[in-house]
């Protein structure tokens, strides 16, 4: 059955502007509407509201009406040219083509390439160009599945179906062999773009609905305090690499993330309440503002590249990430460290080895990392062998304790014990001495 579709034209009273109210256009298909500015204002007394048009024949009220007719004829024709293509038109796929933004959803692969497009726009100001280059690995390997497997170049949205994600999942997992959390990383963007479309009335029915990919917990890696304290010892023979191993240290021992210690400026750093300097920020990732107050590691990381960002408004000259995730493989390597690093795994650290460890509460580490939710920080907090192995220790000599003063007839009260943060810390990481730093941290000729 053929689609009902009707425009009216009316003056919205309420924002009327020195006696000029705004034209605006409702578009209405099947009884749902939709609402466009015609970007025009009239008098409101030269307003036919009867006629749904400019009245008299002024200069002004025969421009009015010729654009309007122009405004018509342009919503018909997208209308029309919807209708005749697909069995589906709603009042918001006439809006968009009206836009000029119907074009672009109209396939799968058109579809990402706008979000690429658009996304890119936003690198360097709050997204980064590894995420960029993220989504465009998706599309590529979208690209791949429709070509290998549908033997298809593109898509039309309007054909993807529940049966077009099954097949794709499949296709990451079994020829591809990629694992659940790949799989998520490859289907997310995938996602964001098809609901986007669905909500815009481009398809009928979000083919993702149903679509509920296996998740696993992946385990987070961390350096054990004796791996820290042998990467800040090393003396490296590549000035580079001394650098990087610096603004690893200094994200282990302030928990900050690459882009928020690649982003810290001087105001960052302020004098606080107890006369000391702390970092106050917010997130890059999140916006969630944090507080971190700088030790003596830190403070001599800072002092010790301030030449080198001389004449910037930046606290440390931060390498780009991937170049810092490839050097951090080789400095694992040089150092002995039988792990695969990468600079992430520096806020690991810091909850693990520098805060949990230290007996620290989980609710200030997760204000430490800045968190929006403590399930977050959950992830990063690693309960050691060597925390457990106290803890059991602790509970072992509390139960002695108790059985012999029971023994002596003692009057024992009935407690619960809750292990103290100082019975579980092992010993803490010192921090190099200036004879360590000849050989160990800030070595390489760039700081000394």
């Amino acid at each position: 059955m053929r689609s009902t579709f009707r425009i009216l034209f009316y003056v919205n009273k309420q924002r009327a502007k020195d006696g000029r109210v705004p034209i605006c256009v409702r578009l209405t298909v099947n009884g749902k509407s939709t609402f466009i500015s015609s970007r025009l204002t009239i008098p409101l007394a030269l307003w036919d509201s009867a006629a749904n048009k400019a009245a008299g024949k002024s200069a002004e009220a025969r421009n009015v009406n010729a654009e309007l007719e122009r405004i018509r004829a342009k919503l018909l024709h997208h209308y029309q040219r919807i209708s005749d293509r697909d069995a589906y038109v709603t009042a918001e796929r006439v809006k968009l083509a009206y836009l000029g933004m119907g074009e672009e959803y109209e396939t799968l692969l058109e579809a990402f390439d706008k979000f690429n497009r658009d996304f890119k726009q936003h690198v360097g100001v709050d997204r980064a160009q590894s995420t960029y280059r993220k989504y465009d690995n998706v599309r590529k390997r979208l690209a791949q599945f429709l070509s290998d497997k549908l033997h298809r170049e593109d898509i039309p949205l309007k054909e993807l179906t529940e049966t077009f994600i099954t097949d794709y999942d499949l296709y990451l997992h079994g020829e591809k062999g990629l694992a659940p959390s790949c799989v998520c990383i490859y289907t997310k963007p995938l996602k964001m773009i098809v609901t986007k479309a669905h909500n815009a009335g481009v398809i009928a029915r979000n083919p993702f609905a149903d679509y509920h990919p296996k998740k696993t917990t992946k385990e987070r890696g961390y350096l054990i305090e004796s791996e820290l304290q042998a990467l800040m010892n090393h003396k490296f023979t590549f000035d580079g690499y001394g650098k990087v191993r610096d603004m690893f240290v200094f994200s282990c021992f302030t928990g900050m993330a690459h882009a928020d210690v690649k982003g810290l400026t001087q105001e960052m750093i302020q004098r606080s309440f107890d006369g000391d300097l702390w970092i106050v920020k917010k997130r890059q990732k999140t916006s969630t503002p944090f507080k971190i107050k700088l030790c003596g590691i830190t403070k001599r990381i800072i002092a010790c590249y301030k030449r080198e960002v001389a004449g910037t408004n930046l606290v440390l000259p931060v390498p780009d990430i991937a170049y810092c995730n490839r050097v951090l493989k080789k400095i694992a390597a040089e150092v002995g460290i039988d792990k695969t690093i990468t600079y992430h795994q520096s806020r690991h650290t810091f909850a693990t080895t520098n805060a949990l460890v230290q007996g620290i509460r989980i609710e200030v580490v997760s204000r430490m990392l800045g968190h929006t939710n403590i399930k977050t920080t959950q992830i990063y907090a690693k309960v050691t062998d060597d925390m457990l192995a106290k803890g059991f220790d602790e509970m072992a000599d509390i139960y002695t304790a108790s059985h012999d003063k029971k023994r002596n007839n003692s009057c024992l009260r009935s407690s619960v014990f809750i292990p103290s943060a100082q019975h579980i810390v092992p010993q803490s990481i010192v921090e190099p001495t200036c004879e360590q730093n000849r050989d160990g941290l800030f070595s390489h000729t760039v700081l000394l």
